[in-house]
């Protein structure tokens, strides 16, 4: 019947007794001998069923031999005999007896391959070299016949192959008690080794545990066996689950210890600026090009076209600002992400021909070229505009009459002759343009992590809702001529909400990480397209000479609305240098793409005496992308 021990503490004690600690120390890390008492081997007794130690018969204490890993104690029930063929007697106090050493020195005697040093006897310090165990070819473990197999393995021997052997059975609780791993040079202590299993620090060398259906233990594939007395079987707890790995992996890690280990949870934010260049809206002209005419001024004739339209316009960058927090705890959590852009461009210049659509001649005027206060009469009919009509020389008498020739005066009141007015020609002195687009953002996110994951490697993947604004604003104001003090401001707002998917994967190697980040947003978008402006905020000579005869300052207004479903599709790429565990530098690129939007220049339709809006470029495809560089915390 195995010997069983009462409590740990008892087991504690029997050590301390032995001596064993000081013995322990001493030893080095790669032969861990064991040890036993001299003269006996305590037994394992049962007395009614309850196991006992046997006190040993003498006090002198003598030790065996020294013993290498897989060597073994004395077996039980062996005859220890000499040259002489004198036989110490044994002390029979159990199934498995104590064996003295020998008293003479005149022969080696063997016990199953154990060669005893000389001058060995019972009560005899040893003063030689302990003896040493030499096993020899398929040679086994007396066992007496009366008793049953035991195990032929020591404690906590462990060793790779086949469990089978020649090793011999501990006897009580003495033999091997330092627990040591063969790819290890750190033992643990007496103590520990019939405790819970320790990790060990050597971690390049960390086996993979598993279980086979024998009970037995596998590393890489090879079978490892960790073998104890079965009275010690209660303390051989592991700390560690079946399948996992014995410590977690941070080579390469020294100097910096927060470069691995499990993901960041609890709350995290980010905070970037925002260089995003957005892709120009189409061309359009300032004015009508329906209205643009060939004139002729002095006999000379030329084309008088608009000289200016939004070809100015570039993909220039604009600068914004991107901030994002959330919290995650156990794989889940949200997050919640603001983020403006603001691109603004402007063109300032002198001279601009502007030729408007004038169904209702606003722009024509009666002409006086030799500023006699007498409109011109330009079809030679003698009607003189608003002036009158010349029917002659006056002849006083009598009769008094008008008689030819014509003296170029109008004599008396006639119909306004229309055939005498000119189209004038407006060319603004200074104009300046400008566009401001701008796009706000706002989601909220329910945020999922996959399984399985570390700080090293994470894949989220997450869902919510976003709104998104654009807002296209084309502004142009014009100073000069006759249409002096004129402005036009157009505005089409895009406001985008709807679901949105995405999912981010993150890789961390040490101090430097990167993570893609995809998001795609079906939303329903409602358009918001207005104009308002003025013409000539400046004329003060309304109806005057050389002039525009019936042109007035003009307010206007005008706007309309659409519903369109808009797909957008947003994809980050980032690196990120970690300055310590939970801070870290980024920086990055963002691209944006979004169908169905409206933009404002193109809108405008360039009339007298109102301006108003087109439907046109309503559903424009929206191209921006740029760079991202901020600060990230606990991500």
């Amino acid at each position: 019947m195995p010997m069983r021990l009462g409590t740990r503490a008892f087991f504690k004690s029997l050590l301390i007794l032995a001596g064993l600690p000081t013995l322990l120390a001493a030893q080095g890390p790669v032969s861990l001998p064991s040890y036993q008492p001299s003269g006996y081997i305590a037994q394992p007794q049962s007395v009614g069923g309850v196991p006992n130690v046997v006190a040993p018969p003498a006090s002198s204490t003598q030790f065996g031999s020294t013993q290498t890993r897989n060597s073994s104690p004395f077996a039980a029930g062996n005859q220890v005999t000499t040259g002489s063929n004198s036989v110490v007697p044994q002390v029979q106090t159990g199934p498995y007896a104590a064996q003295p050493f020998s008293t003479s020195s005149s022969a080696s005697p063997t016990v199953n391959g154990f060669v005893p040093s000389p001058q060995t006897n019972i009560g005899q310090q040893v003063s030689g070299g302990l003896p040493t165990f030499q096993p020899t070819a398929n040679q086994g473990i007396q066992v007496p016949s009366n008793q049953a197999p035991v195990n032929q393995s020591l404690p906590y021997q462990a060793s790779t192959g086949s469990s089978t052997g020649t090793t011999a059975q501990p006897v009580g609780f003495v033999g091997n008690i330092m627990g040591q791993r063969s790819d290890s040079l750190e033992p643990t202590s007496g103590t520990e080794a019939f405790g819970k299993l320790k990790p060990f620090p050597s971690l390049s060398s960390m086996p993979m545990l598993t279980r086979n259906s024998e009970g037995s233990e596998s590393r890489n594939g090879e079978s490892l066996r960790i073998n104890a007395p079965a009275q010690f079987a209660s303390f051989q707890e592991s700390e560690f689950a079946v399948g996992e790995p014995i410590a977690s992996t941070s080579e390469g890690c020294a100097d910096m210890p927060w470069c691995s280990g499990p993901s960041n949870s609890g709350y995290f934010a980010s905070l970037e600026a925002l260089l995003f260049f957005v892709n120009k809206p189409n061309v359009a002209t300032f004015g009508d090009e329906a209205s643009e005419r060939m004139v002729s001024v002095n006999s000379v004739t030329f084309s008088f076209e608009n000289s200016l339209d939004t070809s100015w316009l570039s993909n220039d960058g604009g600068w914004g600002q991107r901030f994002e927090f959330g919290n995650i705890k156990c794989d889940s959590g949200w997050f919640a992400s603001f983020w403006n852009i603001k691109q603004v461009q402007s063109y300032n210049v002198t001279g601009v021909n502007f030729a408007p659509s004038d169904p209702f001649f606003l722009m024509s005027g009666f002409f006086d070229g030799n500023n006699d206060g007498i409109d011109d009469d330009l079809n030679n009919n003698r009607i003189y505009g608003r002036s009158g009509e010349d029917l002659g020389t006056f002849n006083a008498g009598p009769p008094a009459a008008f008689i030819p020739p014509f003296d170029g005066t109008p004599d008396v009141g006639a119909p306004t002759d229309t055939n005498d007015m000119i189209v004038y020609l407006q060319t603004f002195s200074q104009v300046a343009s400008s566009n401001k687009l701008t796009m706000q953002n706002f989601e909220l996110n329910r945020l999922l992590r996959l399984p399985g994951h570390n700080w090293n490697n994470e894949f989220d993947y997450y869902y919510g809702v976003r709104y998104l604004k654009v807002r296209d604003q084309y502004n142009v104001t014009a100073s000069g001529g006759f249409l002096d003090q004129s402005f036009w401001h157009a505005e089409s707002d895009n406001n985008l909400i709807g679901p949105q998917i995405g999912a981010r994967w993150s890789r961390r190697a040490r101090a430097i990480g990167f993570s893609l980040d995809g998001r795609f947003l079906a939303a329903y978008n409602q358009q918001d397209n207005d104009l308002r402006g003025q013409y000539a905020s400046n004329l003060t000579n309304v109806g005057g000479v050389n002039a525009p005869a019936a042109l007035t300052r003009m307010s206007f207004i005008d706007g309309f609305g659409h519903d369109e479903f808009s797909a957008a599709g947003e994809l980050r790429a980032d690196m990120v240098l970690k300055m310590s565990r939970s801070w870290a530098f980024k920086v990055g690129y963002t691209g944006l793409i979004i169908d169905n939007i409206s933009r404002a220049s193109p809108k405008i339709v360039y009339a007298l005496p109102a301006s108003s809006l087109q439907d046109v470029d309503s559903n424009t495809t929206l191209l921006s992308h740029g760079i991202n560089f901020g600060l990230e915390y606990n991500r």
